[in-house]
């Protein structure tokens, strides 16, 4: 049975610098994003780079439990082994705790926490199975302090990070690495028109970086988490 990194939020920003890290490192994957039209503008990109790799793609939008289940009914009708799960996929909306609307809490819950929850169940079990595998979360700094005018998304982080760690307790006896990468202000969309000069943030391959540097540590050593601040902010 083949292997695979399977990578959410594939299409742009982190998840597409991730995306290129592993395929630079001949990793198979799987990408999942909405946008089926950016995912296979991204396949086809990389295998012009790495025409030897196998990469599938599934286009969904995991803010729906039902399209999330498809997801992983999707990667189980294929019969592979996703040996690194990166959850990427995140979603940021700024607004004062008192005044914003229940479902703007909701949506970041269920896309912050609730998605990475299920895919680390999911594909965590089989890794612990084959006693043999590796998760990330990219989390954010987020998730362990504060972060004004961000309350809901700062809870949603930190229940993110309290997921990774229990689950590196839960899989450690497993032979399955477990890593946070909590990154500060990256360059992605999400800050969209911001006038900041984008040289003082940190580059979505810096995380990458970071990431395929894990994959590369011998199996006896797990990376716990990753800071990475903006030098200059």
């Amino acid at each position: 049975m083949k292997k695979y990194a399977l990578i959410t939020g594939a299409s742009e920003g982190i998840g597409r610098a991730i995306a290129y890290g592993l395929a630079s490192i001949g990793l198979n994957l799987v990408l999942s994003a909405r946008s089926a039209d950016k995912l296979n503008a991204l396949k086809v990109e990389l295998l012009h780079i790495y025409p030897q790799l196998d990469i599938q793609l599934l286009a969904f939008d995991l803010s729906q439990k039902n399209e999330l289940n498809l997801l992983i009914e999707g990667i189980s009708a294929r019969t592979i082994f996703i040996s690194i799960l990166v959850n990427n996929l995140g979603i940021y909306e700024p607004g004062n705790f008192f005044e914003e609307a229940d479902a703007v809490f909701e949506k970041m819950m269920f896309i912050n926490t609730f998605v990475p929850y299920f895919l680390c169940k999911t594909f965590g079990k089989e890794m612990a199975i084959r006693q043999e595998g590796h998760i990330f979360g990219i989390v954010s700094m987020a998730g362990k302090a504060p972060v004004a005018d961000a309350m809901s998304y700062s809870i949603s982080k930190f229940a993110h990070y309290g997921l990774m760690q229990n689950l590196r307790l839960e899989l450690k006896k497993s032979n399955v690495h477990v890593t946070s990468i909590l990154p500060g202000s990256t360059l992605t969309s999400s800050w969209g028109d911001t006038q900041i000069d984008p040289k003082l943030f940190i580059q979505a391959n810096d995380i990458a970086l970071s990431l395929v540097s894990c994959l590369k540590l011998t199996n006896g050593a797990n990376v716990d988490e990753i800071n990475i601040s903006p030098l200059n902010f």
